[in-house]
């Protein structure tokens, strides 16, 4: 159980984060209705990856600040960052199954992947392992990271690592940025 005071000082820490620190905070609201991410131009919805955080505008303003990281619950989405460059993106698809009480706050994500040839194919939590493996072929790397099981793939010069849950091998989480050689 959670310290009642101790929630509350984070609260208002994280409050205060997002009132005053928060790059996004004068973005006009989300004009994003799905996640579709295109595996060829390296785009999240139009963003690419490697641009400048004020190209993530598309997405709002952030609901939450996880370090340099822009956190958005209803599309179940980090934008990962690192000076003020957008350096990947993090999809929570089973906000259950996280370990971190801000990403269980999250809606179950979909995302709508394009592939190089041109195929679309939706990913959400009801994803089987099976089911990516087929995708992205075979895993550059295989291995646990905290309770998941996480294959690493090179897709067109993006990363992807998606996380599975061990037992059933539904899909959890997926993370892509551009691949550096």
């Amino acid at each position: 159980m959670v310290d009642p005071v101790k929630y509350a000082l984070i609260e208002f820490l994280a409050w205060r984060q997002r009132r005053f620190a928060n790059p996004s905070k004068e973005w006009p609201p989300c004009s994003v209705a799905e996640l579709t991410f295109e595996l060829g131009a390296h785009t999240l919805c139009g963003v690419p990856t490697e641009a400048p955080l004020s190209e993530a505008r598309v997405f709002g303003p952030a609901d939450r600040l996880v370090g340099d990281n822009l956190l958005y619950y209803k599309l179940g989405l980090e934008v990962e960052c690192t000076a003020a460059r957008i350096v990947g993106f993090r999809v929570v698809l089973d906000p259950a199954s996280r370990s971190s009480y801000w990403e269980r706050r999250c809606r179950p994500a979909r995302l709508q992947l394009r592939m190089l040839d041109g195929s679309r194919h939706l990913l959400s939590r009801e994803t089987s392992e099976v089911f990516v493996l087929a995708l992205f072929g075979r895993p550059l790397e295989t291995g646990p990271v905290g309770n998941d099981r996480v294959h690493t793939f090179r897709v067109g010069g993006n990363m992807v690592d998606s996380y599975h849950e061990p037992e059933s091998g539904r899909l959890v989480e997926l993370t892509v940025s551009l691949w550096a050689d």
